[in-house]
């Protein structure tokens, strides 16, 4: 396990508390009134078993902002800080840290020899460093795969190396391994089904320390090759542990040999999938809860589509009302069009006549005007004959008054008489010449 995960979804996991805790237990007697660096710190846990362990002040920094995030939440204290940074380039001053505790962090760095040379930077001249690095030639010995966490697997001697390229040769070594054996545990601290006290990761912090502990010699090889992990810790180890352990109990004893990374890991895969099945019963609970909330959605947007055929069907009856008083109001339209060409082409026609109108208009004021001339001519003409009239009038009368006075005398009625037997001579027969 990479990170140890302090939420409630994840279960204990009495191996890799052991695992986890033996680690900083190394740093346990460097802490007193030390001023500590935890570099890579995670969740900071160590961090704050560090301070508990008598530290006047102790700094986490991580890369991860959620682990720093948690590490401020469950994990607080006086004089305890947590920085997210990166630990190839450490925000301190030269020489301001007595111990720099950095576990499991040189495998996962891009520049180690950055991250090396800032930890002999932040560290004072006579401070202690305590290094370690997972054994991952060992760990993954059988599988084809690598750990996709980690930049680089180093062997024993590659990390020795390495470190001491830049932290020098002054250095104790210890290899770390699975252990076999016996303890005696109190009465009361005995767990039975009904009192059963582990729950989460927060157990780690329920350890006791052991009033006694006797190591035998081994009897299987344990060497550099099939360790778990190495430790590495520079400076004044006088006061440091020959041997220190973390251990929990179990019920039975077996003689695992060098089978002790099988049931670790046989045990890590059964964690892993019982915690794969948590995660998926915790997601079939959550999508459970989603399918039932997807379905009050649904009959509730069941229920509103209800509501909206409804408005939609009156919509649709005013929609046809709508179409049917477009038609109206489109058949209207083309009327008034039709009307509007013939009013357009009427008043074109108007203006046509009132052009020709006004033409003849002035045609007229010029027939006017010449007829004019003619008129006042024929008036002075007209006045001339009516002048004539009057005297040859004048004239009639006075011939017909003479007349009358001729036709009423003597002499013009023998006349007339004298007219009347020459007429009837002229129409009596003549007479033969034997009459």
């Amino acid at each position: 396990m990479e990170r140890l995960d302090f939420s409630n979804n994840t279960a204990y996991s009495n191996i890799e508390a052991c695992i986890h805790l033996n680690r900083y237990a190394t740093a346990k007697p460097y802490c007193k009134d030390a001023k500590v660096l935890d570099a890579a710190c995670g969740q900071g846990y160590g961090s704050y078993l560090m301070k508990c362990w008598g530290a006047k002040e102790v700094d986490g920094i991580d890369i991860s902002e959620e682990a720093v995030s948690q590490a401020k939440k469950i994990f607080k204290a006086d004089g305890l800080n947590y920085i997210q940074h990166t630990v190839e380039s450490l925000p301190y001053e030269d020489n301001t840290f007595d111990l720099v505790v950095s576990l499991d962090t040189i495998e996962h760095v891009d520049d180690v020899d950055s991250f090396l040379k800032e930890i002999k930077r932040v560290l004072k001249p006579d401070g202690v460093v305590v290094l370690s690095c997972p054994n991952d030639n060992y760990y993954f010995q059988n599988d084809n795969f690598d750990n996709p966490y980690h930049k680089r697997a180093y062997t024993f001697f590659e990390f020795r190396e390495l470190a001491e390229r830049h932290l020098g040769s002054y250095a104790d070594f210890y290899l770390a391994f699975a252990l076999d054996g016996f303890i005696n545990i109190p009465f009361e601290h005995r767990t039975e089904p009904d009192r059963s006290y582990i729950h989460d990761a927060l157990s780690l912090f329920r350890y006791v320390k052991c009033d006694e502990a006797l190591c035998v010699p081994q009897q299987s090889f344990l060497n550099h090759w099939n360790c778990n992990y190495y430790v590495g810790i520079w400076g004044n180890t006088n006061q440091g542990y020959r041997y220190n352990a973390t251990i929990s109990p179990r019920e039975t004893f077996i003689d695992h040999k060098d089978t002790d990374y099988d049931l670790l890991g046989h045990l890590n895969e059964t964690e892993k999938a019982g915690r794969e099945l948590e995660e998926k019963l915790a997601e079939a609970e959550k999508r459970i809860g989603d399918v039932e909330n997807e379905k009050r959605e649904l009959e509730e947007k069941l229920s509103g589509a209800e509501e909206k055929i409804l408005q939609l069907t009156e919509f649709n009856q005013e929609l046809e009302d709508a179409r049917a008083e477009l038609l109206t109001k489109n058949i209207e339209g083309k009327r008034l069009t039709m009307l509007l060409d013939l009013v357009t082409k009427e008043r074109d026609f108007s203006r046509e006549y009132i052009l020709k109108q006004d033409d003849y208009i002035h045609e007229l004021e010029a027939t006017r005007e010449t007829n004019g001339r003619e008129l006042v001519l024929k008036d002075d003409y007209i006045h001339e004959l009516e002048a004539t009239l009057a005297d040859t009038k004048e004239k009639y009368g006075a011939v017909t008054a003479r007349l009358t006075s001729l036709e009423s005398s003597r002499g013009v009625k023998l006349l007339q008489k004298w007219y009347m037997l020459r007429h009837r001579e002229k129409k009596a027969p003549k007479k033969s010449k034997h009459q």
